[in-house]
């Protein structure tokens, strides 16, 4: 059986006379089945994390519809009497829709990106006194929340055949090429079509940088470019955080705030100084403002594993102290929304745009040295640094000292990510090495942050900890001791491999030390 999709875009026209298919043929079109209705919302996240594991996830009633992108067929369905309430993966019942979408979602919420109605109607057709050789499934879809003025839907045509009889399939699409029908290459083409009504592109959000360097591009364009686009990416993370959508926004708000700082110390001789330290200054505040309510966020999601770790007896004392942390986290969420909409932060950002729009107010005169140059002199300086740091790290070196290298290896993931087009492929690999060696020291940090912060509220008397939760969190923190010195020795291992020979002359041969 063959089939073909028909792509309409003028969802308000009825559709077509079928008998008017051959003039002077005797086919006739029959209605199979009576008019069907339902709703539909699609969901994703905020970052497209289903759509890059080629899934897309539909909530039509009571059952969420998981698809395969590229195939385009069902892959898994989950009922769920409540599925207007489910906002996170792990919320949906236990089954594979929900693994499949947990496993690529992750801690992300599931946003509604479209909501739409369908009509379906199906007909069959014939020659006279034959049996039925082509069927036709036609769906109207109408978008809701769409302005009146523009158009809100569209309409699909699947055509099948039922027999091996030759059928006028030319003829037929030329039919309905007539009423405005156009052949579908690929369904992911009719998802594009949709979000394309509302104002959206698929990936049309990422963290990763995307913006287009070329090697011989002055150090000070190119560095206003990347600028420009880590501060879209501030901004467009600000609702979410004031909605409290998810703990991601958040956390892709502090990376974009360091990315600016690490361009603007990286490449300070490129900026009037002025301008330089008040910006600095002002980015150094805002990123600092949000500091407790991370911390607040990595502690409660490490709740059900610090539940893990402990035995059942001391589980209602742990409890206890999440509730807490839970109530802290209230008040630093409602204290730096009160400082996203106040008129410092407002004053903060007119004035970094202001810089940004008019790059005289912020740049000195060209240094005159091209992006590739000036990339390749501070990256191989940072990775100077991280070796030099880390080959000074013993099994008695403090946190303190640990935590000067996991900045180095941001910044210089930062650069290479910056970066990376404009050298040769073999640069990205290292990036992906230096990742699992900053995952392993940020995990390092984040246990000695989490470490400090428990026994930080058990010496606080504000905090007020039952004594059971005292007692839970002191185990909890015996436990955390001893993953904090595992960690410890997979930093030394990734971080040889790192630091070797062969990877020194790497970074020696790719980036230079200095300017030619």
């Amino acid at each position: 059986m063959n089939e073909k999709v028909i792509f309409w875009k003028d969802e308000e026209a009825a559709h077509p006379e079928w008998s008017e298919l051959l003039p002077g043929r005797p086919w006739h079109f029959d209605a199979v089945n009576l008019e069907e209705s339902r709703r539909m919302i699609w969901l994703e996240t905020f970052d497209w994390r289903l759509w890059q594991r080629g899934l897309v996830l539909f909530c039509c009633g009571d059952f969420f519809l998981l698809y395969d992108l590229e195939r385009w067929c069902e892959v898994s369905r989950q009922f769920c009497s409540d599925g207007k309430r489910i906002r996170f993966a792990a919320e949906l019942p236990e089954g594979d829709c929900r693994t499949r979408v947990e496993s690529a979602a992750g801690g992300r919420a599931l946003l509604r990106l479209v909501a739409l109605s369908r009509r379906d109607r199906s007909f069959s057709g014939a020659m006279a006194a034959a049996e039925p050789q082509l069927r036709l499934d036609l769906s109207l879809l109408r978008l809701h929340g769409i302005h009146k003025s523009r158009r809100s839907g569209m309409a699909l045509l699947y055509l099948r055949r039922l027999s091996h009889d030759e059928v006028p399939g030319d003829n037929f699409e030329h039919f309905l090429s007539r009423h405005g029908f156009q052949t579908v290459s690929a369904p992911v083409d009719i998802l594009i079509h949709l979000l394309r009504l509302i104002g959206r592109r698929p990936l049309d959000y990422s963290m990763k940088i995307t913006t287009e360097l070329t090697p011989d591009l002055p150090v000070g364009t190119a560095v206003m470019r990347l600028l420009h686009d880590n501060f879209r990416l501030i901004h467009v993370n600000e609702t979410g955080i004031r909605a409290d959508i998810d703990r991601e926004f958040l956390h892709d708000y502090r990376v974009a705030f360091r990315r600016s700082r690490t361009l603007l110390t990286a490449f300070g001789f490129c900026f009037q100084a002025a301008p330089l330290a008040e910006m600095r200054t002002k980015f150094r505040h805002w990123a600092n403002a949000t500091n407790c309510l991370r911390d607040c966020d990595v502690l409660l999601e490490s709740r059900d594993r610090y539940l893990a770790l402990l035995p059942p007896e001391l589980h209602p004392g742990l409890l206890l102290f999440f509730r807490r942390i839970a109530t802290i986290r209230h008040g630093e969420l409602l204290t730096l929304r009160e400082a996203l909409s106040g008129d410092k932060y407002h004053d903060f950002c007119c004035r970094w745009r202001e810089l940004l729009l008019d790059s005289r107010l912020l740049l000195r005169p060209d240094p005159g040295l091209p992006i590739a140059v000036a990339a390749g002199m501070e990256i191989y300086r940072c990775y100077r640094k991280v070796v030099r740091g880390g080959r000074k790290l013993d099994a008695d070196t403090g946190d303190v000292a640990l935590h000067r290298v996991r900045i180095q290896c941001k910044k210089l993931r930062y650069l290479l990510e910056f970066f990376s087009g404009i050298f040769p492929p073999a640069v990205r690999k290292r990036v992906a090495s230096l990742k699992k060696l900053q995952d392993t020291l940020g995990a390092y940090n984040d246990m000695a942050v989490q470490i400090a912060t428990l026994q930080s509220k058990i010496d606080d008397p504000d905090c007020r900890l039952r004594p059971a939760a005292v007692a839970a969190v002191g185990g909890l923190i015996a436990v955390l001791a001893t993953d904090k010195k595992r960690l410890r020795h997979e930093f030394r291992t990734g971080f040889e491999a790192f630091a070797s020979e062969r990877n020194v002359a790497f970074f020696r041969k790719y980036f230079r030390s200095e300017p030619p």
